[in-house]
């Protein structure tokens, strides 16, 4: 008997379901829903750690990074090796270089392969083989030298690259994936435009650096244990303490070492400076010994010419006596020669007039000599010429020769007047030749001794001559060697001085290099956990978000189902009372009765909690992990079965479930079977308020007024919907408003309107003032650079009791200009509002929102900001600025001289660029200035910012979407409950005749108004859910916009609008479908 009846109850069950599968499918849907949403969330995080886990242990990821300010050596590596919680370590040589490829160029971290620590996943290609080949990183948003490629380094300053790489060039023949770089974001770098484009790792034996430039370590006894685990940091900590003891031990050990280098190195050039001098100065000794000799043998020779010059003069003085005698002894005998010559010529003088006058008588006698023979000639030829023809008579021919008888006569006459005169005249002429005869023989005389006094004079002015030119030659040779032995002298004070100046030096150097011994300063190890690895960080900060987030929505989510399941679960049961009522009086046991509910409403759930918790398990871990992973470069996600939580949340789903059926059908299952039999009295009807408003109340119609007094008639009903209704809709507001807050609101107040400045150029340490000036100077003369202040930042701790927080201290060199580059105003006060300017004041200090929120600070506090130095200063917070990426206190130079007692320096430029100005042309010729340690971008912190918020946008997608079903099914299950409930109410308006319009709107309005109820309070929920998750995913660093912008109410709203619209569509064909008269008489 008992059997059949179970058999009987079972297969009751079964057509219980086949009867209402819709609502045993909305169960199993909900139930689906919330245990995936539940199990996929909690889930996530349990994967995601487990998959960095083994990523991290199958690539070695380290644990610790150690940097040095001198390198390390084989010493160092081996004695981090040598340490007991050191499981490996690996030493790198790294360096940043311009690489060039296809046309493209970019700034690469150029490090050595890896062997046994963060070892490599080669994604494509293979690993180097020979030192021209290389690997290169994956890069997801971005270029990347394909395989086959030539990579071609420069130094991207004047340095030779080729003095630290014995290679340039480098093929491609891989792309792989570091542990070290998860994140997109590769660095900073002292080159090009100050930012690592990409990695490239080839062979170590390609470097040529004197040391290692980092080592990484991992830790001992990791094995088994989670990544993000208190047990995995301890482990992490303890090596991490015994590298801090170790740093002190090494540096001393390398600051010995290289005093000691040092030292060593001093001594060989102090000694080499010490044989210098001794060979210089003993050269200079001899040279100089040398110079002297020569100058004392010019002396000498000097003397000497002198001594024979001065002789010279004595014989020449003689001689010349002897000349200067003759001389005048020739005078004498010239002077009487001219009186002589002057007698002579006075008696030719007398004499001349009668010789002159004999001459012209001799010449008028040969005249007059001349004519008569002419005549005689001419009477001759005519005598001659008469008697020859005959044409002369005798007589005439006598007469003729008596002619020239008479002629002839003449002649004769005149001949020897001639001849006397001749005689006379040359008398007189002997007489004067003989006196001239004399004293030309004295004039012989005086030239014979004018000549023997000449030569005399020639052969003394010959010999004098000689003996001059010999002395003068002998002193210009003397004055060559003198002049000789004064170049010899200038060229060895001139080698002197130089030699002076060498060794002058080498002593400069020698002293330079003690100095510098003395200023070595002690090496520092900077010994870096995986807390400052950017990908590392960025993993765990999302894992957090994750976690945060699993902590609300997801308990959110499966409570909302669970309610929804509850309702329709309880609705059945108070459905199925005449049932129960007729199971009781056949004699079936409550046990059995019970059991087909249970049956039912754990079927559902189980098949809903076995599909969720497959779809949660499988399906949304790798939905989220694809949206976290659009920012990393893990490879794929491992899957565990979890357990643990697939039970609780089955176990939560079955026993909410089994635990309100079977509450509801013991209350049922209490009552006696004719009390069951009998319908249920329908709930009494009470005047609600809008009756008591007759203006109001007598303008509605039937239909409106049995809809108004419906909404307050079933509360269970109202309070049901509107509740499914307001928690879909709130955490539809939620979702968009996490979107809103996360990639729109932030990226445009603090990219749009908070941070104005276009790029940042941090200076070196050490860099001068005059050096930073220069900077400063040559970036306002650089085209495309609008403007540029000067400011002070350094990094500090600010403490407000027991709470602390890292954060940056900026003193604007120019305060009343600093809004220009980065806005100080106050925390808006609502949606659509900005806050007003704040003034930097020199009596206190404005620190940033999300500063004051983690402090717990407020305008009028006291802020305490300690420094490196450990001194604390104490500074009354005038201000708070809206702010949303940075925690930074702003102070005046007066309000920092007056705490701190110096002056700020000067270590950053913040530039403002012109509209269409080159910010990689600026940046790359700013890092070649001295002085600049870095230059960074506004935008890059922008892409930056997009890409930790891109995972969060696809998790808000997924949100946003299991909301919208989650609200469909909640939305349908309650319409059909309702409709469910009213079965009998529907089925007794069509049979007065309501048209199926108004049947409709009978059901459909109150479904409105509940659902723009539920809406309203959806939305204010939205709002506290919203910033629930806000707080629950935020960082110290990063402040999300605690407003939602008016569309995302008004798109959450519409959705569910559309939503019930929709459902109510498909309520209005079941409606249709009633069959009245089966429905009327349901009851019996």
């Amino acid at each position: 008997m008992v059997s059949r009846m179970q058999k009987t109850i079972l297969k009751e069950t079964f057509r219980e379901v086949r009867r209402s599968l819709g609502r045993f499918l909305a169960i199993l849907i909900l139930i689906l829903l919330g245990v995936t949403f539940f199990v996929g969330f909690n889930a996530m995080g349990p994967d995601l750690s487990a998959s960095a886990t083994r990523y991290f242990a199958q690539s070695h990821f380290h644990n610790y990074r150690i940097l040095s300010t001198i390198g390390f050596d084989n010493d160092d590596v081996q004695a981090i090796r040598s340490l007991k919680e050191t499981e490996n370590a690996q030493a790198f040589y790294t360096l940043d270089a311009i690489e060039t490829y296809g046309g493209q160029s970019g700034v690469a971290h150029v490090m050595s392969l890896p062997e046994s620590v963060d070892t490599l996943t080669v994604v494509r290609g293979r690993l180097p083989q020979s030192a021209d080949e290389c690997v290169v990183d994956e890069q997801k948003n971005g270029t990347t030298p394909r395989i086959g490629q030539t990579v071609t380094l420069t130094s991207g300053t004047d340095d030779d690259l080729s003095q630290k790489l014995h290679q340039t060039a480098f093929r491609v023949v891989g792309v792989v994936n570091s542990p070290s770089y998860l994140a997109r974001d590769r660095g900073t770098s002292k080159i090009g435009n100050g930012k690592v484009s990409g990695l490239l790792f080839v062979q170590s034996g390609v470097f040529s650096l004197p040391a290692y430039t980092e080592v990484d370590v991992t830790a001992k006894g990791m094995n088994g244990l989670s990544v993000f685990s208190t047990p995995y940091y301890q482990k992490a900590a303890e090596l991490g303490h015994a590298l801090e003891k170790l740093a002190p031990v090494r540096t001393q050990v390398r600051h010995d070492e290289l005093v000691n280098d040092a030292n060593a190195q001093l001594a060989d050039q102090q000694n080499a400076y010490d044989t210098q001098k001794a060979q210089a100065d003993q050269a200079l000794a001899d040279a100089q010994a040398q110079i002297d000799g020569v100058q004392s043998r010019l002396d000498a020779a000097q003397v000497q010419l002198t001594q024979a010059e001065k002789q010279a003069d004595a014989q020449m003085s003689a001689t010349q006596a002897q000349i200067d005698s003759a001389s005048d002894q020739l005078a004498e005998k010239t002077a009487a020669y001219q009186q002589g010559l002057v007698a002579y010529d006075q008696q030719a003088a007398a004499a001349q007039p009668k010789i002159d006058q004999a001459e012209q008588g001799l010449s008028a006698l040969a005249a007059n000599l001349q004519t008569v023979q002419a005549q005689q000639q001419a009477l001759q030829a005519a005598l001659s010429s008469g008697q020859a023809d005959g044409s002369l008579s005798a007589s005439e021919a006598q007469q003729m020769n008596v002619q020239l008888a008479a002629l002839q006569q003449n002649m004769d006459a005149l001949t020897q007047q001639q001849s006397a005169a001749q005689a006379s005249l040359n008398t007189q002429q002997q007489q004067l030749a003989a006196a001239k005869s004399q004293l030309d023989e004295t004039k012989r005389q005086l030239d014979a001794s004018s000549a023997q006094l000449a030569n005399q004079q020639a052969a003394f002015a010959s010999a004098q001559k000689q003996s001059q030119d010999t002395f003068a030659q002998k002193q210009k040779e003397l004055d060559a060697q003198k002049t000789t032995l004064e170049q010899s002298r200038q060229s060895f004070a001139a080698q002197q001085a130089d030699t002076d100046q060498k060794l002058n030096d080498v002593a400069a150097q020698i002293a330079d290099a003690k100095q510098r011994i003395a200023d070595i300063e002690m090496p520092q190890w900077s010994v870096l956990s995986r807390d400052k690895n950017a990908g590392y960080t960025n993993l765990k900060s999302t894992l957090d978000r994750n976690n945060g987030i699993s902590s609300i929505l997801p308990i959110l989510f499966f409570s909302i189902a669970a309610l929804v399941c509850l309702t329709s679960m309880t609705r059945m049961v108070e459905e199925r009372r005449t049932q129960i009522g007729t199971l009781k009086a056949l004699g079936y046991g409550n046990g059995s009765i019970l059991s087909q509910y249970l049956f039912y409403a754990g079927a559902a759930s189980a098949l809903g909690s076995a599909a969720g918790i497959v779809l949660g398990l499988c399906l949304l871990p790798r939905m989220l992990f694809h949206a976290y992973m659009s920012m990393f470069t893990m490879p794929v996600m491992d899957i565990l079965a979890q357990p643990g939580i697939a039970a609780a949340a089955a176990g939560i789903a079955l026993s909410l479930i089994l635990f309100a059926t079977a509450i509801t059908c013991m209350g049922e299952l209490r009552a006696v079977p004719s009390a069951l039999l009998r319908p249920e009295a329908p709930k009494a009807g009470k005047r609600i308020l809008l009756e008591r408003i007759p203006f109001i109340w007598e303008h509605l119609s039937f239909s409106r007024k049995v809809t108004v007094r419906n909404l307050f008639r079933y509360k269970k009903r109202f309070w049901m919907t509107v509740l499914g209704v307001a928690c879909c809709c709130a955490m539809l507001v939620s979702g968009f408003g996490l979107y809103d807050s996360i990639s729109t609101q932030v990226s445009a107040r603090e990219f749009g309107g908070i941070l104005k400045y276009s790029l940042t150029v941090q200076m070196k340490d050490d860099a001068s003032a005059s050096q930073i000036a220069d900077v400063a100077g040559a970036l306002q003369k650089t085209s495309g650079v609008a403007s540029l202040t000067e400011n002070t930042q350094k990094t500090v701790t600010a403490k407000n009791g027991a709470a602390s927080q890292q954060c940056s201290l900026m003193v604007p060199q120019q305060p009343a200009k600093f809004s220009d580059y980065i806005a100080l105003r106050s925390v808006p006060g609502g949606l659509g509002k900005s806050g007003s300017p704040l003034s930097l004041t020199d009596s206190g200090v404005i620190i940033t929102q999300q500063l004051a929120k983690n402090l717990g600070l407020k305008q009028g506090d006291t802020l305490t900001v300690q420094d490196d130095d450990t001194h604390s200063h104490r500074f009354r917070v005038s201000g708070i600025a809206e702010n949303y990426l940075m925690n930074d206190v702003f102070i005046t130079p007066a309000a920092y001289q007056d705490a701190y007692g110096s002056a700020a320096d000067v270590n950053q430029l913040l530039v403002n660029l012109k509209a269409g100005a080159s910010q990689n042309t600026i940046s790359e010729n700013a890092m070649k200035m001295d002085g600049v340690a870095s230059v960074s971008l506004l935008s890059d912190l922008k892409q930056t910012f997009s890409d930790t918020v891109k995972s969060l946008n696809g998790m808000v997608a997924i949100v946003i979407f299991s909301a919208l079903l989650l609200a469909a099914v909640v939305l349908f299950t309650l319409t059909s409950i309702n409709i469910a409930e009213r079965f009998r109410e529907i089925a007794t308006i069509k049979v007065l005749g309501f048209y199926d319009r108004e049947v409709s709107g009978y059901v459909t309005r109150e479904s409105y108004i509940l659902t723009l109820i539920g809406i309203a309070l959806g939305c204010a929920g939205g709002i506290v859910l919203h910033a629930r998750i806000l707080d629950a995913i935020s960082v110290n660093n990063v402040m999300f916009v605690r407003s939602i912008l008016p569309q995302s109410f008004l798109i959450s709203a519409a959705l569910t609008l559309v939503f019930t619209w929709l459902i109510n569509l498909l309520a209005m064909r079941a409606m249709q479908k009633i069959d009245m008269v089966e429905a009327l008489k349901g009851t019996e």
